[in-house]
């Protein structure tokens, strides 16, 4: 409540338990010094979660995850989370001697994706086996484990874009579809996976040619 009810602020850096710089001064009419209260959401301990994943991936098991962490309708990918890294590294990295863990990027794509029970295509890629020396590197911990996250995280998000259709916004999107329509020239309709394949391929090339007149 008070002054500051309804206000929203972005924080620029926490200097400690109680104080806090902004991005940019706050809008409210109260003059002087003003007191806020707020809530600080708790610290969330992911070890259970991720020693439960440990034990089904050491014993063949599978895990299906959306590594972007969140839902949306955005025609771009979001950055991966890091999660997924540990998963399949952790799994390896104490005394395992079972088959190393795979991670299998699966794009989905929507032709239609506001349009309901409109259809989906589904685009499985090539496994992604984490490295021995990426294994050895985690083990190590600190900047090493960084290091080995960060190398697997950007093979994994190679390997899910080439299994997803990416457009820097919906018109992007439409105008890739009206090019893939104005190129097919047989007298049949094209197969789900031909009409990912072609509006992909429209995609990968655009941003090469966009500014070119």
């Amino acid at each position: 409540g008070g002054p500051l009810k309804g206000v929203q602020v972005k924080i620029d850096k926490v200097l400690s338990d109680t104080e806090a710089t902004l991005l940019k001064p706050a809008a409210f009419e109260e003059k002087g010094s003003v007191t806020a209260v707020y809530k600080v959401i708790p610290h969330l301990d992911h070890s259970r979660v991720f020693r439960s994943v440990f034990r089904r991936l050491r014993k063949g098991g599978a895990v299906g995850i959306f590594p972007e962490g969140g839902s949306h309708d955005r025609t771009e990918l979001l950055p991966l989370k890091v999660g997924i890294t540990i998963m399949a590294l952790g799994a390896m990295e104490e005394n395992y001697n079972g088959p190393p863990v795979k991670i299998l990027p699966v794009g989905i794509n929507y032709f239609k994706g506001h349009q309901f029970r409109s259809r989906v295509f589904i685009d499985i890629g090539s496994p992604i086996v984490p490295t021995e020396a990426m294994v050895k590197a985690y083990r190590e911990g600190g900047e090493e484990r960084r290091t080995a996250c960060n190398g697997l995280l950007k093979t994994i998000m190679a390997g899910i874009k080439a299994v997803t259709l990416e457009a820097p916004d919906y018109d992007t999107l439409q105008f890739f579809r009206a090019m893939r329509r104005l190129y097919w020239n047989l007298d049949r309709r094209m197969t789900a996976a031909e009409r990912f394949a072609l509006t992909q391929a429209f995609a990968k090339g655009y941003p090469a040619v966009k500014d070119k007149p």
